[in-house]
């Protein structure tokens, strides 16, 4: 998500899906460090956004470890050796 107005208690939000919305301050954190590891049971494409019809980065390979830096819907936003991007979950 991306910030774009902010007051003492609430940020109005860009989300991954192209909608606004508005959330508690309390409830944002930086993330410097994945959430957690995923081993790719299969090869993935990584996305430019949440949408298979989005821009191919790059193939990500079975059995590749990639650290999982937040989620929207179906997909992970992920830290690979080729970058940063979103996959379909598994």
């Amino acid at each position: 998500m991306q910030v774009y107005a902010a007051t003492s208690a609430w940020y109005k939000v860009l989300l991954p899906n192209g909608e606004y919305g508005f959330i508690s301050s309390s409830s944002v954190n930086e993330v410097n460090t994945p959430v957690r590891q995923v081993k790719l049971a299969a090869g993935k494409p990584l996305l430019d956004k949440p949408d298979t019809a989005a821009a191919r980065k790059t193939d990500l390979n079975a059995g590749e470890v990639v650290g999982v830096l937040g989620s929207f819907e179906n997909y992970y936003f992920v830290e690979a050796k080729a970058g940063s991007g979103w996959i379909v979950r598994e």
